[in-house]
């Protein structure tokens, strides 16, 4: 039975009555309340309404604790699907080439395994650039020796030292045993965050160091058991070693590589040159791995898996030849110096193809002795590809060939050159002769003697300068050549639009045509001018890129395009024999094989006594193999001293196509 809530009071009344003193009622009345008792009937506890409450209130309580783990498990389920299973580039980004790189103080989860760098290799599988990664030993002090006490901290300082100098002596790694025992022994006394014992260990060296480590942290403790070594302590940093066997010979065309951060040196990217134009095809894809470690950097798994495959660098094999590149700069070399030049430029163009079998400049610089502070990044520029200058009386043969081309002349036709005054007036413009004429000259003599006012006369008195445009139109020699180079420029001529603006007019633009000005042409630019007459009239793209060697992309041979006819290629081509024979080409006469060239001497409009130099090509005349450019920038007219095309630039073609002639093993025609 259950007691009636006025029963109790009223006891409770009573109670505090028979009590006194008492004095306050309110808490007399409130301390009986402490010690209430409910006396429940049995019976209560059967009743089938009370008893089917209950039930439905527990069910309540589960299904609410139930979605609540749910929901939370939902949660968690996206937020794992989130960070594993989707796309998270920005994360990849964060990543770095060692597995086991710290950094703050966490130890990250995702790693890259970085790919090798790919090679740069010539036409004939020769290695102008390629990779290989050097490692440094480091040691986390705190990771690799735990101790108890500092007793414990001793012998493990101790031990550590003398494992790493065993390991690095089996390994065969050169260095210094005092430096290197004391470099463990207090970094693990001062549980020092990292210590970095070695550098430069190439990858024998690095695998037989990480085996030895391994073994002696798996089975190794000392003597007395009061230390061993933890393999979460040893970690190897990986640096991206990038070498040019070729040196200096090469450096300008394969150009170098430098590192992206500071912090992380194994990762580098192209500075320059190819390097720097196919850095994405050389350097490929990370690939990247994860793995599951707790706050304190302990392993989860028992090792990385593959989140990401790494996909590797695609070879670049070039058009040029590693041995006529090294002909060209070693002729450069003596040259430019003796001659007092700026820079020496020379082209070698492969007459059937363009392929560009060589573009070399001087000065350059050995890739290795930049990279230890000697020499200037400067002298990577290769202005071979990316320099312009006038052509000067090399560009006559296109402006003969095009009045053949346009009927509007002959190779019989005579012209009157200036006789004993040396000049003659175009309108209120002189035009001087380098050497005077006396008699008229033929059109073969024109070219023969390089004759200025013969030039003008054929190609602003005859053809006119509109038909110089399509000239130079057909030959294309306005706009970049695509060449597979950074920075190559584009080759420009005064066209019609200029003629409308203050300054310019159409006689003083058609003249300085007609001798080689007003236009501006890289050296590869004018080999290429130099293409019609060695290939019956037609003129392919000069090509540096031969191939990438991924499955994937290759490079097509150029299609040739016709300039001229066949028969006004072949009496050009013999005009320039006769230059080399009779004419400023003498200095190629003696050569075991027949050769057709044309030789330049531009003056620069800002000092008129600097000169650049310049011859272009063609041998041998029977069976063209290579077209040779060469220019040399800058060289001062003194007296008695050489300045002209033939005399300067002459000899140094002379060496280069010898030399490439008889590499190539090209029978003599003479």
């Amino acid at each position: 039975m259950i007691r009636e809530p006025d029963d109790l009071l009223r006891d409770d009344d009573e109670l505090c009555a028979e009590d006194e003193p008492c004095a306050e009622d309110e808490l007399c009345a409130e301390e009986p309340e402490q010690d209430d008792e409910v006396f429940v009937d049995d019976e209560l506890l059967h009743d089938p309404d009370t008893a089917d409450g209950n039930d439905v209130h527990r069910r309540r309580s589960a299904l609410t604790l139930g979605l609540a783990v749910g929901v939370v498990f939902l949660i968690l389920l996206g937020k794992l699907w989130w960070l594993q299973i989707l796309p998270q580039p920005e994360r990849w980004e964060r990543v770095r080439a060692n597995t086991q790189r710290v950094v703050g103080d966490q130890m990250e989860h995702y790693a890259a395994e970085l790919p090798g760098r790919a090679r740069i290799v010539d036409r004939h599988g020769v290695v102008l650039a390629e990779s290989w990664y050097s490692h440094d030993l480091v040691l986390n002090a705190k990771d690799l020796v735990r101790p108890r006490d500092e007793d414990e901290l001793e012998f493990g300082a101790r031990f550590a030292a003398s494992v790493v100098l065993a390991a690095l002596g089996d390994a065969g790694v050169a260095h210094r045993v005092a430096d290197v025992r004391r470099a463990v022994y207090e970094g693990v006394l001062h549980r020092d965050k990292w210590i970095r014992v070695v550098r430069d260990l190439d990858p024998r060296q690095r695998r037989r160091v990480g085996d030895f480590l391994s073994r002696a942290c798996r089975h190794g403790a000392d003597p007395n058991r009061k230390a061993r070594l933890w393999s979460s302590g040893i970690r190897f940093d990986a640096r991206l070693e990038r070498t040019y066997p070729q040196g200096a010979a090469t450096a300008q065309v394969v150009g170098m590589v430098g590192e992206t951060t500071r912090d992380a040196p194994e990762r580098v990217a192209g500075r320059s040159g190819i390097e720097l134009l196919a850095d994405r095809v050389l350097t490929g894809r990370p690939g990247v791995l994860r793995t599951e470690r707790d706050s304190a950097g302990t392993g989860l798994m028992p090792r990385w898996f593959v989140q990401r495959p790494v996909r590797t660098g695609a070879d670049v094999v070039l058009t040029i030849d590693a041995r006529i590149q090294g002909i060209c700069v070693d002729a450069l070399a003596k040259s430019t110096p003796e001659h007092r030049a700026k820079s020496g430029s020379a082209i070698v163009l492969d007459a059937r193809s363009g392929d560009v079998l060589a573009a070399a400049s001087w000065p350059t610089v050995d890739p290795e002795a930049l990279r230890s502070g000697h020499g200037s990044a400067k002298a990577l520029r290769l202005p071979a590809l990316v320099d312009r200058y006038e052509p000067g009386s090399i560009i006559k043969p296109v402006i003969v060939a095009w009045g053949l081309q346009e009927k509007a002349i002959s190779l019989q036709e005579t012209w009157d050159c200036g006789g004993n005054q040396g000049y003659r007036m175009f309108g209120r413009r002189r035009v001087r002769e380098f050497h005077t004429n006396l008699e008229p000259l033929s059109t073969e003599r024109v070219l023969i003697r390089s004759s200025n006012i013969g030039s003008v006369r054929i190609g602003w008195g005859r053809l006119g300068i509109d038909r110089l445009w399509g000239a130079f139109a057909a030959w294309g020699l306005a706009g970049r050549i695509s060449v597979a180079y950074p920075g190559v420029p584009r080759a420009s001529y005064f066209t019609r639009a200029h003629m409308s603006r203050p300054g310019y007019d159409r006689l003083n633009t058609g003249i300085s045509f007609c001798q080689g000005y007003a236009l501006v042409l890289t050296p590869l630019g004018m080999a290429r001018m130099y293409l019609p007459f060695a290939n019956g009239g037609e003129i392919s793209e000069p090509t540096l890129l031969r191939e990438i060697r991924n499955g994937l992309d290759t490079t097509e041979p150029t299609r040739r395009r016709r300039v001229i006819r066949p028969d006004v290629a072949h009496d050009v081509l013999r005009v320039l024999q006769r230059v080399v024979e009779e004419g400023t080409g003498r200095a190629l006469k003696d050569l075991p094989w027949t050769v057709a060239a044309k030789t330049g001497t531009p003056e620069i409009t800002k000092d008129r006594a600097l000169h650049n130099p310049v011859i272009a090509a063609i041998a041998p005349v029977t069976a063209p193999e290579i077209v040779v450019v060469v220019v040399h920038h800058e060289v001062r007219k003194r007296s008695g001293r050489p300045y002209t095309g033939g005399k300067v630039s002459g000899p140094v073609a002379k060496e280069i196509i010898a030399k490439t002639l008889e590499y190539l093993r090209v029978e003599h025609d003479r």
